[in-house]
């Protein structure tokens, strides 16, 4: 294993995050059956299939060099499982046919990072010739990843010829690709960096990552699991160029805290390259050794299953707020609840980004920023995987201004209804105005993705969102439906007369009407029944004199019931009644 400097990685995404001390866990080990007398080494799972590389045929008994390959899991521990691997090398000979592997996958954007060495065959001849360098070092490919096929392939912006660049791993939660390198300025011999993507895609300038993960010696494979950096290291016990073991340590530790080592899977010789499935509730893989082997530079592929582990259930959200390139620090940051429940205010931390400690992972929160010259929301994206969520919302292309709203334009949305629905709602006088060609709405607009259910095709599948912003808002009295009805009552129309009027003075920009139904009856029948009441109360609207494009509608069917009257739950008329309700929201300029 001595003689390659970089060689592995992997990434995956695991839905929660560990919380106990790994090191002195009882890990089970086993040899796989389709390793050969050539070295085979790990490096990345994706699905049921493992990525690896393995010496190139050679008349010499080891290869310095190594050719990618891909497999089946099913076959790893089989004695005649090598005769299943399908070669990944083939698809990048354009870029190098020396030495490739090993590689990683970001699942989440669809890219691969690959190392391969930074010369071919005819140029490593021509190079030493000149003796202008010592050793074909490697370099970082990037390219797109889907069905198996590798395209788009091009050149990580730091590689260099005089230096080592390889074992790229991305990081979601921290928009980081952690990668090894013997560049110069390093603290040892190859040493663990990350570069930043920003917003434009782009990768920030190469950081080390600092005294407590890098040492004298060498640090290489990065691996990611659980918002957890796995790496391999043969200087943290002090004992430079002895062999490699396999250390951890927390993203958001990484400066603080010193990796812990994962003892009861060291061994005296060299563990490397470890990396994981993508089972969401035990940690599982595979790892390179070449323990047990008469010669250092025979190293085979081992799995491992760690026993059952504590799982947390909190999360620490990072965030900032930028305006174009530039960072906003002029007003205050908090965190509410979906239901607009105040949780938590933002400290800035010395990184430039608000801390919101221990938000609960499955829950939907929103962020809210609010200076003296605006106020603006963001959804904060739905956490599973990560101990620590870094996120930068962009006020110009995130935020919702003070109030905003959007809501999903579903013109299809009407054919959920039936024929006869249809028929009748065409004959229906308050109605008739409603329905052009194909007796179908283009304004209809819903929320609820309950109700988009049952389309044909990808196309009716699609969602159009629209972003509606405002300064300020107000809630106008609801009107209400008898059971199983949209008609508008007369006492309905007295209250949207009123909106009416009220529209008109306060020059409102839009109206929003959110219909409801109560918990009685099939779900997907109160759905449209919910889209019903919505469309009459409009078309009344239009005939008394509003115009239809300052109208917007919502047909959210029984998901937002005001009590406790849910399905199977006995409840009085007058309860069920509050339910079977239109809400209006006047949106001003």
């Amino acid at each position: 294993m001595k003689k390659y400097i970089l060689t592995a990685l992997t990434l995956v995404f695991v839905v929660n995050v560990l919380c106990q001390d790994l090191s002195d866990l009882d890990i089970k080990v086993q040899k796989m059956a389709f390793n050969t007398p050539q070295s085979e080494i790990p490096s990345f799972i994706n699905g049921n299939e493992l990525m690896f590389f393995k010496n190139k045929n050679s008349f010499q008994r080891y290869s310095a060099f190594y050719d990618l390959y891909r497999i089946d899991t099913s076959f790893v521990n089989l004695n005649n499982g090598q005769v299943s691997k399908i070669s990944l090398t083939e698809q990048i000979t354009s870029a190098g046919n020396y030495h490739e592997g090993p590689c990683s996958i970001d699942k989440v954007n669809g890219k691969i990072f690959i190392t391969i060495s930074s010369l071919d065959k005819k140029g490593m001849k021509k190079e030493k010739v000149q003796n202008k360098l010592r050793s074909n070092n490697l370099r970082m490919l990037v390219g797109d990843y889907e069905n198996d096929s590798i395209t788009n392939i091009t050149e990580f912006p730091y590689n260099d010829l005089q230096y080592n660049v390889g074992h790229g791993v991305f990081s979601d939660a921290t928009q980081r690709l952690y990668f090894a390198s013997t560049m110069p300025g390093g603290k040892g011999e190859s040493d663990l960096y990350y570069c930043q993507l920003d917003k434009n895609g782009a990768w920030q300038k190469p950081v080390n990552l600092g005294n407590r993960v890098n040492s004298a010696g060498n640090e290489l494979f990065p691996t990611l699991k659980n918002g957890i950096l796995f790496f391999s290291s043969n200087g943290q016990r002090k004992q430079i160029g002895k062999d490699l073991d396999i250390y951890y340590v927390y993203e958001d530790e990484i400066h603080t805290n010193n990796p812990m080592e994962l003892r009861r899977l060291n061994t005296e010789r060299d563990e490397f390259a470890i990396c994981f499935d993508d089972n969401e509730d035990t940690l599982k893989g595979y790892f390179g050794s070449n323990r047990y082997n008469t010669f250092n530079e025979d190293d085979d592929i081992y799995s491992f299953v760690f026993p059952p582990v504590v799982f947390e259930k909190k999360y620490d959200l990072m965030a900032n707020i930028s305006r174009g390139d530039e960072l906003l620090y002029d007003g205050k940051l908090a965190v509410f609840s979906k239901d607009d429940k105040f949780v938590q205010e933002g400290v800035l931390q010395e990184n430039g980004y608000y801390l919101f400690p221990n938000l609960v992972k499955d829950d939907e929160y929103r962020l809210r920023y609010k200076s003296d010259h605006t106020t603006s929301y963001f959804d904060i994206e739905n956490n599973e995987k990560y101990p620590v969520l870094y996120k930068t919302f962009n006020i110009d292309d995130d935020g919702l201004y003070e109030d905003s709203l959007i809501v999903n334009n579903t013109e299809n949305l009407v054919k959920e209804l039936s024929d006869d629905e249809k028929k009748k709602l065409g004959l229906d006088p308050e109605l008739s105005e409603l329905f052009v060609k194909d007796k179908l709405d283009p304004n209809a607009l819903v929320t609820d993705p309950n109700i988009l259910v049952n389309r044909k095709t990808k196309v009716e599948e699609k969602k159009l969102t629209e972003k509606i912003e405002f300064n300020r808002k107000f809630d106008f009295e609801n009107i209400y439906f008898d059971f199983d009805s949209y008609e508008i009552t007369n006492e309905s129309k007295v209250i949207i007369d009123s909106l009416y009027l009220v529209m008109n003075s306060t020059k409102a920009k839009f109206v929003v009407l959110n219909a409801h139904t109560d918990s009685r009856g099939d779900k997907s029948y109160n759905n449209r029944l919910s889209v019903k009441r919505a469309l009459a109360c409009r078309a009344y609207m239009i005939k008394i004199g509003v115009d239809p494009d300052r109208i917007k509608y919502t047909g959210f069917g029984e998901s937002k019931l005001v009590n406790d009257c849910g399905d199977g739950i006995p409840c009085p008329e007058d309860k069920h009644l509050l339910n079977r309700r239109i809400e209006f929201t006047v949106l001003l300029n």
